[in-house]
């Protein structure tokens, strides 16, 4: 019986892949989802929410160290505030902060803080006024990607958002990357 156990062991360490995490690596990809501003009034939606794709992102990062990662992420999404008006609200970010991650296994969950610009193009006013058309907000970040191999990367992001003139805004981004510089 111990030699059976001896082999079991033996053969997980041959089949198993070598992981590892690695920093200075860099990423850049690109995320697809929805997202979500809750509490706009005369929206028309049950909860006066506007949920809707579709919000695109790009991000790159750094691997400052194994466990945290410098961040810059873009994202734009395209809303329709109010159910009686056709125009549609483009909303932009652009931050960047850090991340910490568990990077030990194929799979890698992540959290961070992001800060930077949030502003919002064309369609009817939020609440807040023309104020808050430019602002500067924070972010936290939750995600889980999966390594498919050592440069390509697949995940999940979910991203609330807050700025200065108190305007909430969530994102879920299936996502992509490619990574080199290990």
């Amino acid at each position: 019986m111990k030699w059976a156990a001896w082999a079991v062991c033996v053969g997980l360490g041959v089949v198993t892949s070598d992981v590892q995490a690695f920093e200075r690596q860099w990423h850049l990809g690109v995320g697809l989802g929805v997202g979500q501003l809750p509490d706009v009034s005369g929206s028309g939606a049950p909860f006066g929410e506007s949920l809707g794709p579709p919000v695109v992102g790009a991000h790159t990062a750094y691997g400052l160290s194994d466990v945290f990662d410098w961040r810059l992420e873009l994202t734009w999404g395209l809303h329709a505030l109010h159910p009686e008006v056709s125009d549609r609200s483009h909303l932009v970010s652009a931050a960047t902060g850090l991340s910490y991650k568990l990077d030990v296994i194929e799979w890698i969950p992540y959290l961070g803080a992001l800060v930077g610009y949030h502003g919002r193009f064309a369609g009817p006013e939020l609440p807040g006024g023309d104020e808050g058309r430019h602002d500067v907000g924070a972010s936290l970040i939750l995600g889980l990607d999966h390594a498919v191999s050592r440069d390509l990367v697949i995940g999940v992001q979910l991203r609330y958002s807050r700025t200065l003139s108190e305007l909430d805004y969530f994102t879920g981004l299936l996502r992509v990357e490619h990574t080199w510089g290990f």
